[in-house]
């Protein structure tokens, strides 16, 4: 398998990944959301929709997202391409926003 092969799997797995975890994050806050609003069924405390839990939740799938964007970064970069510099760039500059906040 070629560089350039193995670059496009391992792209193609990041998208997929990508997908995956912003999918599951939305559903988690529909289903939750929906669950707790517009129904009568007790949820354990943890599964509330509550500011909390929704600030843990935005903080972990942020984190993915960063991770991801990270990876997609240093796979580019290290497969030859000068683009891969931006999402990099890109993560480093909303941690450095966040550590101001």
């Amino acid at each position: 398998m070629s560089l350039g092969a193995r670059l496009l799997n391992r792209l193609a797995w990041f998208y997929v990944g990508f997908v995956l975890v912003n999918f599951a994050s939305l559903l988690w806050l529909f289903i939750s959301s929906y669950l707790t609003i517009y129904t009568d069924l007790p949820l354990p405390y943890f599964m509330l929709y509550i500011p909390n839990n929704i600030a843990i939740v935005a903080l972990v799938t942020l984190a993915l997202i960063l991770g991801l964007y990270t990876y997609m970064g240093v796979t580019l970069v290290r497969g030859g391409f000068s683009r891969g510099y931006v999402p990099v760039f890109f993560t480093a500059s909303v941690v450095v926003g966040l550590a101001y906040c």
